[in-house]
């Protein structure tokens, strides 16, 4: 299990908990144009659209939720607290599992 603590440089939210494939680590997105937390396997690029969890100011995230725009789609988003968190995954089931685990810490 992962979490993320929400105190980025930016105040970004709250704390939340996951669970994620044991080989995902905490991407080093500072280097990217728009810098958000992201979780993803060791080898991503942090800054290309590849299998990650980013989370997000719900505030500001500029569109509507969708959870998963069809049944085998294998990205998708939910609330969690004050974030949005969007995870892009190798499979619907991983997706699923993902976002079905997150939870906002106290």
């Amino acid at each position: 299990s992962f979490t993320y603590d929400g105190r980025d440089s930016d105040g970004l939210g709250n704390a939340v908990t996951f669970q994620a494939p044991s080989d995902w680590v905490r991407l080093d997105s500072d280097r990217c144009r728009i810098g958000y937390p992201r979780f993803g396997p060791p080898d991503s690029d942090p800054c290309e659209d590849a299998s990650a969890l980013t989370f997000f100011d719900a505030e500001t995230y500029g569109m509507d939720l969708q959870g998963f725009s069809t049944p085998e789609a294998s990205a998708g988003d939910a609330l969690v607290g004050d974030l949005v968190a969007y995870v892009d995954a190798p499979d619907h089931e991983t997706a699923v599992r993902i976002l079905d685990s997150l939870q906002v810490v106290d």
